[in-house]
């Protein structure tokens, strides 16, 4: 049995190579790490080139600084190399998805239970930035957005790991209350230690809060809710709604997004979540205006 896909772990590190004829043995060790299931080669498939919307590279780069990020604390180092990388990173994750915006954007990828956090946050920085290319944002805000999106949940690297991963049903009241924490814990801490714009913090900050006002840590509501937190809150939900846990069967992609446009006007803001046929494909103008700025050399400040 060959395999489909490259697979990684959390850190970005290459695993197992796509075509690699997989033994029991490995097999045994994908079961042993958390891997739900993996995509192979067969007769069935062979021939069949999937188109990613973010290459495999990008998508590689971006759990690589994910992953460090929630293992080095900035306040104990310099912090402009890790913030340069990022920066980098955001930048290719826009251009890629403003290049390829007509392409259905894939990102089923294989991950393990323990190392779900990062493959997350790489795919709700995707996602959102899906969304809002489709919103129409120029391409500075888009990278605002990837970056709050990217880091949505960096506050949970300073609450206890049992409290992150027993789950709502599993977290006594006070646990509660420490667990709907992260997002004040993780833009305090950016605020700290980056120097992003006001944008990328309250995007942090709010990306719990429901559109009725039903959400924490502010319990703001309708457009008193920043429109970069209003994304990644639907993004945020659907990617943990195709992820699959020990205790939690993953919907398949048309169940999530039903999901998410059931709860439209209660905790999500249906200007958002349900985007108008019309603009399904990236504009021209932002296409080219990526064009141009990769052909000057030219940066973007966020």
């Amino acid at each position: 049995m060959a395999l489909g896909q490259d697979i990684y772990d959390g850190a970005g590190r290459l695993l197992l190579g796509r075509h690699i004829l997989l033994t029991e043995e490995q097999i045994s060790n994908l079961e042993f790490l958390g891997f739900p299931g993996v995509y192979v080669d067969d007769e069935f498939s062979r021939g069949i080139e999937i188109q990613q919307i973010v290459s495999p590279e990008v998508r590689r780069q971006a759990l690589k600084i994910v992953y460090d990020l929630f293992h080095t604390d900035m306040r104990k180092q310099e912090p402009s190399e890790a913030e340069f990388k990022l920066r980098k990173t955001v930048e290719s994750v826009v251009d890629d998805v403003i290049c390829n915006g007509d392409i259905m954007c894939n990102i089923m990828d294989i991950k393990s239970y323990d190392d779900y956090i990062y493959y997350h946050s790489i795919h709700v920085g995707i996602l959102s930035v899906v969304v809002g290319a489709r919103l129409g944002l120029p391409h500075d805000e888009l990278c605002q957005l990837a970056a709050a999106a990217l880091l949505h949940d960096i506050g949970k690297r300073f609450i206890d790991h049992d409290i992150v991963r027993g789950g709502k049903a599993h977290r006594s009241e006070e646990e509660q209350e420490v667990y709907r924490s992260h997002p004040k814990i993780g833009a305090e801490y950016l605020r700290e230690t980056c120097r992003f714009s006001a944008d990328v913090y309250e995007g942090i900050m709010e990306h719990h809060e429901c559109y009725n006002g039903e959400g924490y840590p502010l319990g703001k509501k309708g457009a008193e809710i920043h429109l970069f937190a209003r994304i990644i809150r639907i993004a945020d939900c659907y990617d943990a709604k195709v992820s699959a846990f020990p205790a939690q069967k993953s919907l398949s992609p048309s169940e999530a997004l039903e999901y998410v446009m059931a709860l439209g006007d209660r905790w999500f803001d249906p200007d958002c979540g349900c985007v108008r046929k019309e603009s399904g494909g990236v504009s021209d103008r932002l296409r080219s205006r990526t064009v141009q700025r990769a052909a000057c050399g030219g940066g973007t400040e966020f």
